[in-house]
Parts: C-alpha cells; structure tokens; sequence
C-alpha cells in the first residue's frame, strides 16, 4: 500500500479560500461578458500559427467600472480581513484513487520544508487515520505576504522572511 499525498500549509489553503470567494462575489454581481478566447483567435499570415489579437479589457459597471481582476484583487483584504473564512490543519484519506489512497494534508507550518514534512509524516504513521484540529487557523490579509495567483512558483526559500540562502558549496 501507498500513499498518494498533496500537501498545502494553512496559510495557502486560507489564500486560496479568499480568492476563490473573490472569483465567485464577482461573479454574483457581474455574469461573464468576456468574448471567448477560441472566437477571437485568427491565423497568423506569417507564421501560420494561430494568435489571439490584444484588446482594451472588459471593464464591468457592477464591479465599479473595473476589470473582473482588478475587482477581485480589491476585494482580497476586504475578504480576508472580514474573518468568515477559516481553515483547519487536517487531513483525509480518499480510498477512491485507482492505485493507493490519496491523503490530502493540509499543515500548520509557515513553509512546506523537509523538517515540516517529515514530522507530518510521523504525526501522521502514528495512527493512519483523518484529523482536524479542534481550532481554525486565524489569519488577516496582512498575514500572507505574497497574495499572487501563483506565488508558490515564485518564491525562493530565501524570501520567506527570516531564513538566508544556503551556501552554493559547488
């Protein structure tokens, strides 16, 4: 037996949370009226390739004059700061997977680090079973320091606050 694992810490899947009612509030206020992306492509002269022309953005009356991204980043400390969202650290199993069990995890840690991971690793072995704290994880927009769409990708161990890069010993 295995285990399929998808780890997050709190501090993401709260991020993650903001945003996703961010999407869905302005969708509530303003249907979708952005031309679709298959109906504007035409095929390059030149290259042959087929290529999405630029074009001004769509700017909504609902959401203040403002494009759909410019409102929902306006509204992350807003959402963020309204204390209605909370995340647990937890865990499931998901027997469902075709091969192993999935266990998504998601931690209270500041950063995924290998010393984070392998002391879920143990919590975890020691009972193999669900678990979810009894208290939500609290935090503010201010608490989350990179509020990117994809600021995982972005940032280097080294910008995490407190931790210096490591020495290249090459």
């Amino acid at each position: 037996m295995f285990y399929n694992a998808a780890l997050q810490t709190t501090r993401t899947a709260f991020k993650d949370a903001v945003w996703d009612a961010a999407w869905e509030r302005s969708y509530a206020l303003a249907a979708d009226i952005e031309p679709s992306l298959l109906d504007r492509m035409v095929k390059d002269p030149v290259s042959g390739n087929y290529v999405v022309p630029e074009r001004e953005p769509v700017r909504y009356p609902a959401l203040s004059g403002l494009t759909r991204m410019e409102w929902v980043q306006a509204q992350l400390p807003l959402i963020a700061d309204e204390g209605t969202i909370q995340v647990y650290e937890e865990w499931t199993l998901h027997r469902d997977y075709s091969y192993g069990i999935g266990l998504h995890a998601t931690l209270d840690v500041p950063y995924l680090t290998i010393a984070a991971i392998n002391s879920f690793i143990e919590r975890f072995l020691a009972d193999e079973s669900g678990h979810r704290a009894k208290h939500p994880c609290k935090y503010t927009h201010a608490d989350i320091e990179h509020w990117g769409l994809e600021s995982n990708a972005l940032i280097e161990p080294w910008e995490w606050g407190g931790i210096e890069p490591e020495d290249d010993k090459t």
